[in-house]
């Protein structure tokens, strides 16, 4: 008996049948059978919510590629320009004590580990650690890596970064920043990995965050968001491509209207903001 047989029992063997044909070559069947769970086992529109969910992944996840790219470009820019320096990245005298302090076999610090994982990374691509510069430092390193390194930095040291990428916020702190960069990564991994984003699970992941609190809701209070959708209203607005980000986004909500609105209690995403968002950044 395979999978979606055993799950849904009661489906019809035309249904079995059907379900088998859609997903060859496109998921496995436990994939699936989020979707069927979602829509009460109803096929066609499980179909429909697996093309919406595919062809959502592939949109976010190129202009978070790219706001990953811009992101660690913006950070070394600042950095350097505080700290006066053009390799802080393996300097420990820019990180916080605590990061430092040894705790590993060899007196190895935190520090030391992540400046093997850059170097490693370094490595990965060819390129020697050795009088390496941040900008060849953070375009080899994965985004955990970046935000590891961003959480330890001295606070005096990113002010201005942070100030900057939180302008739209009416908080402008660190905790802010970073609980972002930590939803960012969610839902990054969860593209490039070919995870579910048309899940309740999305939503119930982002929320670990803490990010859910009035204080730290966007300028607009008229704008009522999901975990999700604030996430994506970080990067829109700290892209230099947002209008476009918007736009190609709000195409495939177009495009699915009639699937996501009939499912809208169950999914992590609403398309009222990102209409609100396309209209307002376009009249701009």
């Amino acid at each position: 008996m395979d999978y979606i047989a055993r799950e849904f029992p009661h489906l019809s063997d035309s249904e079995s049948i059907e379900i088998n044909r859609f997903i060859v070559h496109k998921c496995s069947p436990f994939y699936f059978s989020e979707f069927l769970r979602t829509t009460s086992c109803n096929v066609s529109d499980a179909e429909e919510l697996f093309k919406f969910d595919e062809r959502l992944r592939s949109v976010l996840i190129q202009y978070l590629l790219r706001f990953e790219i811009q992101i660690k470009n913006d950070f070394v820019q600042a950095v350097e320009k505080t700290t006066e320096s053009t390799s802080f990245w393996n300097d420990s005298s820019f990180y916080l004590p605590n990061f430092l302090v040894p705790r590993f076999a060899g007196g190895k610090s935190d520090f030391d580990y992540v400046k093997s994982k850059v170097e490693e990374s370094l490595s990965n691509l060819n390129m020697s650690s050795l009088g390496a510069s941040d900008y060849a430092a953070f375009y080899a390193i994965s985004f955990g890596t970046f935000i590891r390194v961003f959480k330890e930095i001295s606070p005096v040291y990113k002010r201005d970064f942070i100030a900057s990428y939180t302008r739209y916020l009416p908080v402008h702190d660190f905790q802010t920043m970073h609980s972002y960069l930590l939803c960012v990564r969610a839902i990054r991994n969860r593209c490039a990995h070919g995870n579910h984003l048309v899940s309740i699970n999305l939503v119930n992941q982002l929320n670990q965050y803490s990010l859910i609190k009035q204080a730290n809701r966007v300028a607009n209070p008229t704008i009522s968001c999901s975990e999700f959708e604030l996430t994506l209203l970080f990067v829109f607005h700290n892209l230099f491509c947002f209008r476009e980000l918007i736009r190609d986004l709000h195409n495939v909500l177009l495009r699915y209207e009639e699937i996501y609105t009939k499912y809208a209690g169950k999914q992590s995403i609403n398309p009222t903001i990102c209409a609100k968002l396309f209209h307002s950044t376009t009249r701009g």
